[in-house]
């Protein structure tokens, strides 16, 4: 432990739908820059923010927000008007890992394959969805041609799974056996992936997946009453009548994943295997969002890959009961199980690693991020989604990503505040203690 004059403000908490693990995450990194011999105040998120943080002469701001008003640029842009250097992503790639149509379309255009899916937006409306208007061109990236399945030297010529028991999560791999379920696996919750994709064993339904969020070409409206008010089957004679809401987007195939389109946690995530189950999972994405992102499901393994300044971890994959990683699995089930590191060919580990680093710079992320992918059994790993302020608490991913790289808690931790240290060498910092004059 080394005695430092700097003075590290933990900025947490917050009022997202994050907010608990945001504060499980300040206060283990509280604690690790403790034992690293920093001055540290914890600082949560209100409308004095700007005051506390002059109030306490803060130095440097190490960032342990997650989830709206903190990992989408809105607090990295106060830091900046402020001139405090502070850690992770700046504001313009915070607010873009955000945005997950976003964050699709600026990843596609660089050779990395996402689900076919469109955007639907409303005006607000206090308990039910109201009619969605159509995205603009301007907000939507184009039609891709570009196939899902690779048709060249891409596509996996060996195994998919390393030799012995085959790990799978689900029955997509029809001859190996299913993982156990014995405690040599983590257990704990961890930091939202953002990858609300389950691990079933169906497989998609056409031999290639379209690669863009595809502009609906008109939503229909229903005539007739829809029925459900859950996503299982109604039993009742009698089932409420919703307004007027729009059609499943007729390009897209069953089954569905129904999502709000910013935020993390997978509130409000659904799948729709059902046509009868339409209705609720909008009206559900809509109770946390203006825009739901509709998608292709894409049945395979759940995969996340941490990237520390643009160096790949190992990759993790994720085992959630219910076929789901919903919030449940994520923060309440103790079934859901960590491969780490995930049961992958060299040539597949090393592919979905290298497409992990090219959306962080695509980006232009800073400092430690997360990539979620699904992993068909054949074909090219699918972009989920980028989270810019990875969980940090004991049994995140990022974590337990770094330990089997061989770094501890402690210097994973000292490794993430050297980005508020490179942007102070950058200058910032220095406009702060002009306009404030001397002391």
């Amino acid at each position: 432990m080394q005695e430092t004059s700097e003075h590290i403000g933990v900025i947490m908490g917050g009022q997202s739908s994050e907010r608990d693990i945001s504060l499980q995450t300040g206060q283990a990194v509280h604690a690790a820059l403790i034992r690293l011999g920093y001055r540290v105040t914890c600082l949560d998120v209100d409308t004095s923010l700007a005051f506390r943080l002059q109030g306490h002469n803060v130095t440097l701001v190490f960032l342990a927000l997650h989830g709206r008003g903190g990992e989408d640029g809105t607090v990295q842009g106060l830091l900046e008007m402020m001139g405090i250097p502070y850690t992770g992503s700046g504001v313009r790639a915070s607010a873009m890992g955000m945005d997950k149509p976003v964050a699709k379309m600026l990843v596609r255009r660089h050779g990395v394959s996402i689900a076919p899916g469109v955007v639907i937006r409303r005006t607000e409306h206090p308990t039910v969805p109201e009619h969605p208007t159509v995205p603009e061109h301007s907000t939507m990236p184009e039609h891709s041609t570009m196939p899902e399945h690779p048709t060249g030297s891409e596509h996996p010529t060996g195994p998919e799974h390393p030799t012995g028991p085959e790990h799978s999560t689900g029955s997509e791999h029809p001859t190996g056996p299913e993982h156990p379920t014995g405690s040599e696996h983590p257990t704990g919750p961890e930091h939202p992936t953002g990858s609300e994709h389950s691990t079933g064993s169906e497989h998609p339904t056409g031999p290639e997946h379209p690669t863009g969020l595809e502009h609906p070409t008109g939503l229909e409206h229903p005539t007739g009453p829809e029925q459900p008010t859950g996503l299982e089957q109604p039993t009742g004679p009698e089932q409420p009548t919703w307004p007027e809401h729009p059609t499943m987007p007729e390009h897209l195939s069953l089954p569905l994943i129904v999502k709000p389109a910013h935020g993390g946690s997978t509130l409000g995530v659904s799948v729709v295997r059902q046509p009868w189950q339409w209705t609720h999972a909008l009206k559900r994405a809509f109770e946390h969002d203006h825009e739901v992102l509709v998608e292709s499901f894409i049945e395979g393994r759940e995969i996340a890959v941490s990237v520390l300044d643009g160096e790949a971890l190992p990759p993790i994959e994720i085992l959630s009961p219910g076929g789901i990683y919903d919030y449940a699995a994520k923060y309440e089930k103790a079934e859901t199980r960590y491969l780490c590191p995930a049961p992958l060919t060299e040539r597949r580990r090393q592919r979905v690693q290298e497409l992990a680093v090219r959306a962080y710079h695509v980006l232009g992320c800073v400092g430690a991020a997360r990539v979620d992918f699904r992993l068909p059994t054949r074909g090219r790993p699918v972009f989920l989604e980028i989270n810019t302020t990875p969980g940090m608490t004991q049994r995140s991913l990022l974590p337990m990503a770094a330990a089997q790289a061989g770094m501890d808690y402690d210097s994973l931790t000292a490794r993430i505040l050297q980005s508020a240290f490179q942007r102070r060498s950058s200058g910032m910092g220095r406009q702060l203690r002009t306009r404030r004059g001397p002391s």
